[in-house]
């Protein structure tokens, strides 16, 4: 059972889902274990033991109510039946008073018979009733004996377990000889002279500053700490006020600033589209007149092949008709150069790397180039 001076703290969801064991250290742990760990242990020890006190205080809560609503139900039994018994006496009382006795035999009844005969019965039956309720008694009883045997079983238990957990004189002197434990404890110490010293200084000072209502000190004080207090509630209005607005500017220049960069990036979109147009009606016209200088070519050449096959077919014995032939094949050489020239001219000009600079020149063959070219 738990003492009245004991005071038990309150346990957390996550500790009363937990079920605590009994703590056990060994010979090994004591010599080993840190005061947070000693703590700790002993903060399990005493939640097992509340735990055991609690099952402990509800068996015996149990066991009493049980017993409680026993006793009751016998009790109304036992009740009912002197009841009973006092109804029949006196129901029987003045039919004894009216029977005649002759020559010692009694005359009784058929109907008083049959009262008797029920009355017989139901006393037969609470008599059973009685016993069996005294035998459930006496087994109660001894349950009862048994569990505050166990219960006080519990308890020395539990004293063995306080009393063995409880430090003693040599264990602390053993601990006290350990120099990690002797550092600890001087910088304990230390610590709480320094809190000590402080917490003094600290009321010493509260003391010294303390004023009484009616004190000028003090309504000054109160007055200035009000006014500061105004200023520095103005101070954040403004610098809120301050900062707002300056975020404003800043997000309407971002949005303008957005929006130029979405009307410049339309407008590159655009053009780039219409670059692309341009730049694929140029490729389709460069490679159409590409097909035409290879068929110029191609028929220039061949006019060359015919004109040599017709120069060693005729030979150089006719003067005249080898002039008249040389002249015709100038003039068509002529004629084929200049087309060519134009067509080169006109590719040229079509043709994205052009420099107005350069001078058409025709080679003995009948190509057109530029002058950078031969460059």
């Amino acid at each position: 059972m738990s003492e009245p001076g004991d005071v038990q703290q309150p346990l957390s969801p996550a500790e009363r889902d937990k079920v605590p064991s009994r703590v056990i250290i060994s010979e090994s742990e004591i010599t080993s274990l840190s005061p947070t760990e000693w703590v700790h242990r002993w903060h399990q020890q005493d939640s097992y033991i509340a735990t055991l006190e609690r099952k402990v205080d509800l068996q015996e809560v149990t066991i009493l109510v049980s017993f409680n609503k026993q006793a009751n139900v016998l009790y109304q039994c036992l009740v009912q039946c002197c009841v009973k018994c006092v109804y029949m006496k006196y129901y029987t009382m003045p039919v004894r008073s009216k029977l005649q006795l002759r020559s010692g035999f009694r005359i009784i009844s058929p109907c008083l018979a049959g009262n008797m005969y029920e009355l017989r019965q139901t006393n037969d039956k609470i008599r059973t009733q009685l016993v069996e309720a005294q035998q459930r008694e006496r087994v109660l009883v001894r349950r009862l004996t048994s569990k505050e045997q166990e219960n006080q079983e519990y308890m020395c238990q539990l004293n063995e377990l306080k009393n063995s957990q409880a430090p003693t004189i040599p264990s602390l002197r053993s601990a006290m000889l350990d120099p990690a434990v002797n550092s600890i404890l001087q910088q304990l110490r230390l610590e709480l002279q320094e809190t000590k010293t402080k917490l003094e200084n600290i009321q010493n000072e509260l003391s010294a500053w303390k004023f009484t209502p009616d004190s000028n000190t003090g309504k000054r004080l109160m007055a200035k700490c009000r006014l500061l207090y105004q200023e520095n509630e103005e101070l954040g209005k403004l610098t809120s006020s301050g900062r707002i607005a300056k975020l404003e500017s800043d997000l309407a220049l971002q949005k303008s600033f957005s929006e130029e960069v979405r009307q410049s990036q339309n407008e590159l979109d655009s053009f780039l589209a219409d670059l692309d147009e341009d730049v694929e009606g140029m490729q389709s016209t460069i490679l159409f007149l590409q097909t035409e200088l290879k068929r110029s070519k191609e028929s220039a050449q061949t006019l060359q092949k015919e004109n040599s096959m017709l120069k060693l077919a005729n030979g150089r014995t006719n003067g005249e008709n080898s002039g008249v032939c040389d002249t015709e094949r100038t003039d068509s050489d002529n004629d084929l150069d200049r087309t060519h020239a134009k067509r080169v001219r006109r590719s040229s000009v079509l043709s994205l790397d052009f420099n107005e600079d350069d001078t058409l020149v025709i080679g003995t063959n009948g190509d057109a180039t530029m002058s950078s070219d031969i460059e």
